[in-house]
């Protein structure tokens, strides 16, 4: 089996094995002429079982696997940590019990990502001012730098990277030179602008007969939001700043953004049709290769992407989705996530496998149901290219009918929620 592994690490031993089985043909001036065709065979099985996630699903091509991994004899044999009948399912490990963020202490964060650096982990989250739940997250976000020993957390506030109104963080680093430096996209200002709420220890649960829909759960008496689009990233040569505002020459609603190896940037935008923008450096010039087009009216509404490229140069976009449909009797909606890949970042396909569900087990054995798990990032390894955590923004309560369960979150007295960092099937 020893051997067997080393070939599952070798994309060159899986393709030759794909074209010997599928074609039936092979050089005699490769090293496999020694080996025949029945013995091809059998390692090529052999490879699919020490992967583990192999299955009797027939695949022609390796899109077939959703670029998770590779079409080997007619089956889909997944990369970790990806793993299912077409390889569209993260494989989750259980998670650290008490959540990454927000959990204790007690104080609402709506997700956000980390990075390795100087022997810590380095998380930048969104965090509600003011004692406030995510009710009012459109005025009372700001981002916070936290860090960490371990990737899973618990993280300890170090400082505040930006003041509100600054919500989605993602931070990306790029070092040159031996000077490293944090590229923080975010939607907001930033610059302490906002209007800011103080709100009650224990707010009133609202009548919950009049509750439908998001519009409904704000107060009223609260000046209007903050535009979403301010300067969309900000940029120091240190974790705890000071970080210098930037703006990109077009608008951008939840930027995800993507460094490649070779320097190209890449940022996916949460606006009307997906754009997909592009840039040999970060400061240009930029424009759109692509857009990833809307999901089918059948798999909901889509929206936060991460954007990333795999070790093979496929690209990958991870969603939240949601269903919002009121009146919805028990209100527990399964959807809750999504997934869009390509092989030139140009043109891209769906699927309706879902990476990840609302479900989540813990290491301490006990396992809960979240009413929305949102906000999704990946950890992608620096030196594998591989994911090796899930991020995400997450609501304790199962359900919160009438509301379904994506406005649990925003429904008052009960929009306290957390980060939560699982790590992924690799290790």
């Amino acid at each position: 089996m020893g051997m067997v592994h080393s070939y599952y690490n070798s994309d060159f031993f899986c393709r030759m094995a794909k074209s010997y089985v599928d074609d039936t043909r092979l050089s005699f001036s490769t090293i496999w002429s020694v080996l025949d065709l029945d013995c091809i065979i059998v390692l090529c099985s052999l490879v699919v079982d020490a992967i583990g996630h192999g299955n009797s699903t027939t695949c022609t091509r390796d899109t077939d696997c959703l670029l998770n991994g590779l079409c080997i004899g007619g089956t889909c044999a997944c990369d970790a940590p990806w793993t299912g009948d077409t390889c569209g399912e993260l494989d989750v490990l259980p998670a650290q019990p008490g959540g990454a963020y927000g959990y204790k202490p007690n104080v609402t964060s709506w997700g956000g990502n980390f990075v390795f650096y100087d022997g810590k982990y380095h998380l930048y989250v969104s965090e509600m001012v003011g004692g406030c739940g995510l009710n009012y997250w459109t005025h009372n976000s700001q981002v916070v730098h936290a860090t960490s020993p371990t990737p899973q957390g618990p993280y300890i506030k170090q400082d505040v990277a930006l003041l509100p109104w600054a919500h989605n963080p993602q931070v990306v680093t790029d070092t040159q030179n031996s000077t490293t430096t944090f590229y923080l996209f975010h939607i907001g200002a930033g610059d302490n602008t906002s209007q800011t709420v103080t709100c009650p220890p224990n707010p009133p649960q609202p009548d919950r007969a009049t509750v439908i829909g998001m519009s409904s759960m704000f107060r009223t008496d609260i000046p209007p939001a903050p535009p979403a689009n301010g300067a969309l990233y900000h940029a120091a040569t240190n974790p705890s700043g000071p970080w210098t505002p930037h703006e990109l020459p077009f608008g951008c609603n939840n930027p995800a953004p993507c460094l490649l190896a070779n320097g190209t940037w890449f940022i996916l935008c949460n606006s009307g049709g997906y754009p997909l923008y592009s840039s040999p450096s970060i400061e240009g010039p930029w424009k759109q290769v692509a857009s990833l087009g809307n999901a089918p009216s059948h798999d909901g509404t889509w929206e936060d992407p991460f954007l990333y490229q795999d070790k093979r140069g496929n690209f990958h976009a991870i969603f939240h989705a949601y269903n919002a449909t009121t009146p919805c009797g028990v209100c527990d909606s399964a959807l809750v996530s999504g997934h869009m890949y390509s092989q030139d970042g140009i043109a891209w396909s769906k699927t309706t496998i879902q990476p990840y569900t609302h479900s989540v087990k813990f290491t301490d054995g006990s396992s809960h149901t979240f009413a929305t798990r949102e906000r999704p990032k990946l950890y992608i390894d620096p030196n594998t290219r591989v994911p090796t955590y899930l991020m995400n923004g997450v609501n304790p309560h199962t359900t919160c009918p009438p509301n379904p369960s994506c406005r649990c979150k925003v429904t008052l007295g009960i929009d306290w929620d957390f980060t939560l960092i699982q790590p992924l099937n690799v290790f």
